[in-house]
């Protein structure tokens, strides 16, 4: 136990690489400035645009969310939905309408999925915005 205390003890600590100079934490103002040079980011992904689809399904067709989600999205398969940006916003089952989101690219592809769920759930959109807050109404 001594002798691991001892190699530690010998051993010298830590030297600091170099000292910054007083001058280096102030800003850098006036020449000194526009001399350093600027210091490039990457270029930031561009978002797609998505767009919302409120559609309704007959009332009573389906009562709950999950047999919308089920409805609605299981038309496609994972990797398709991955490439439409499909997402279930939300369902109200008291009236039968719901929100799902999509890119903008992909919109026509998307409403004509819905329209053609079976007649028996009645599915179609109502309407089409690039905000939910246009959707549910203020």
């Amino acid at each position: 136990m001594k002798k691991e205390q001892s190699l530690f003890a010998s051993q010298k600590p830590f030297a600091c690489a170099k000292a910054l100079p007083k001058n280096a934490l102030q800003k850098s103002s006036g020449k000194n400035a526009s001399q350093s040079p600027a210091r490039k980011l990457p270029k930031k992904t561009k978002r797609p645009k998505r767009r919302y689809i409120l559609f309704s399904l007959k009332q009573g067709a389906c009562t709950n969310s999950k047999q919308a989600f089920d409805l609605v999205l299981n038309r496609f398969s994972l990797p398709e939905r991955k490439r439409l940006g499909l997402w279930f916003i939300e369902f109200n089952p008291e009236n039968g309408k719901g929100i799902v989101r999509c890119n903008l690219l992909c919109l026509d592809e998307v409403k004509k999925a819905i329209g053609c769920i079976a007649a028996e759930f009645g599915a179609k959109t109502v309407k089409t915005s690039g905000t939910l807050k246009a959707l549910k109404g203020k």
